[in-house]
This record gives structure tokens, sequence and C-alpha cells, in this order.
């Protein structure tokens, strides 16, 4: 059979915890400022204010070059794009008259095919 230890130990001979403890723990002090001004004067707050500004201007900047980079990459992008739609539109065209012009030697069924396909694209 094992005892235990701390129930024979006399009450003001425990170990002491948070719970356990009889004195009250006061709060630290407040610490105060000495005199009306900060630590730092306005001048140096005026100038870490300014720099703190040209920094970020400086990230605009760089974001907004790099907007415009891509700007121009979509914009070059584009013009590739609308150049190959309007030479798929000719090429299209072509087609369709080439179809028509030759429309009494092709047989009836492809002609009707053929047209149908070109036109719904």
């Amino acid at each position: 059979m094992t005892t235990n230890n701390f129930d024979s130990v006399n009450e003001n001979e425990r170990p002491s915890t948070p719970e356990t403890r009889r004195d009250t723990i006061s709060a630290p002090p407040r610490l105060r400022r000495h005199g009306t001004r900060s630590a730092l004067s306005s001048d140096s707050v005026i100038i870490r204010k300014y720099l703190y500004a040209e920094i970020e201007i400086e990230n605009l900047k760089k974001e907004l070059a790099n907007c415009r980079a891509e700007n121009r990459i979509h914009l070059s992008t584009q013009f590739k794009q609308s150049d190959v739609i309007v030479s798929y539109k000719n090429k299209i065209s072509m087609i369709q008259e080439l179809l028509f012009e030759n429309s009494e030697s092709i047989p009836n069924w492809i002609y009707v095919q053929l047209m149908n396909t070109l036109i719904v694209n």
C-alpha cells in the first residue's frame, strides 16, 4: 500500500503554487512619460514619414512599370490574335466563293454539307 507523503505534511510546509498562495501579487507599476515631449522629436517623425513615403512611391513606380509591361504583352497578343481571326475569316470567305462558283460540278449533298459547315463556323 502506498501512502501519499503530502498528506502528513503541515499546511505551511507544502510547496506554494498559485492556487495555494495566500499572499497577493500586486500589479506591476505603470510606466509614465517624463515631460510632454515624446522620445522622438517632431522633426525626426516628419523625416521618417517622408522616407516611408519615398519608399512607397518607389514601390508604386515599380508596380506601374510591371503593369505597363504586362499591358504591352497583352496588346501584342491581342493584335496577333486579331490578325489570325481576320486571316481565318478571309480564308473561309474564299472557300465559300470557290464552293459557290463550282457548285454545279460538286454533288448536291456534298455542297450542302460543306456550306452548312462553313456557315456554322
